[in-house]
């Protein structure tokens, strides 16, 4: 919710521009910096969605009385990732 709040707000400061972090540090700190944002935001989203992704594979192992099957397994992980967001 407050990503959500930032991102209304930005889009009030900066009515003109294509939206998201890039264009925001772009905007206000150069073309080098928006880049440098928009890279590292990429990468932090795929080491979430990776976290995440191990977490609910883990927590479903160490619950379960029995090991999963392989696609059971795959499920879950699409679950976790996928139902919350």
């Amino acid at each position: 919710m407050l990503l959500a709040v930032l991102f209304g707000q930005l889009t009030k400061r900066v009515p003109n521009s294509d939206g998201g972090v890039y264009a925001y540090a772009r905007h206000e700190f150069g073309d080098f910096a928006g880049y440098l944002v928009g890279w590292c935001y990429w990468i932090q989203s795929w080491a979430g969605n990776a976290a995440i992704v191990s977490s609910w594979s883990f927590t479903s192992t160490h619950c379960s009385s029995s090991a999963p099957e392989r696609y059971a397994e795959l499920g879950i992980a699409m679950f976790g990732l996928w139902i919350p967001r």
